[in-house]
């Protein structure tokens, strides 16, 4: 049996413009998932016991945490850049390279035109592409205790 081709095989240009329209609700793309290790960062990060990280900027749905938007975009975006950058979720540094978004229909309809950065900057190779992709989906079964 041989392994069909992807769409990315040839890899993908990407650098990110710090435009921040990935930091802003879109649909499916509304939520900012985080996993234990996430929350551990950026309270360090903030200076917050994880508890009270999670009171002041996180929710919980479905077993899942998220960080709250604020008027429709995350509250750690400000001034045109992330306040918490060294400290930001997998799921953030991930972007754009989701296993959801390496879907050639999603990539075409959903992302591509979100970004402005894609086709630019460096090329990802199907190998980093792949590995950021399985990355970015790592920790959720990890329970989350405050």
């Amino acid at each position: 049996m041989t392994d069909e081709k992807k769409w990315y095989s040839d890899g993908v240009r990407f650098e990110c413009t710090r435009c921040g329209k990935c930091c802003e609700e879109h649909g499916d793309y509304s939520y900012v998932y985080l996993v234990k290790a996430d929350i551990e960062s950026i309270s360090r990060h903030l200076g917050l016991s994880t508890g009270d990280f999670l009171e002041k900027y996180c929710t919980q749905k479905d077993g899942v945490t998220f960080i709250k938007m604020n008027d429709s975009q995350c509250p750690f975006f400000e001034n045109g850049g992330c306040t918490v950058y060294p400290a930001r979720p997998v799921q953030c540094a991930a972007w754009p390279f989701w296993l959801g978004n390496l879907v050639k229909e999603t990539w075409d309809s959903d992302v591509r035109p979100l970004c402005p950065g894609i086709g630019r900057g460096k090329r990802y190779t199907k190998e980093e592409i792949e590995s950021t992709a399985v990355k970015s989906e790592e920790g959720f079964d990890e329970p989350i205790n405050a």
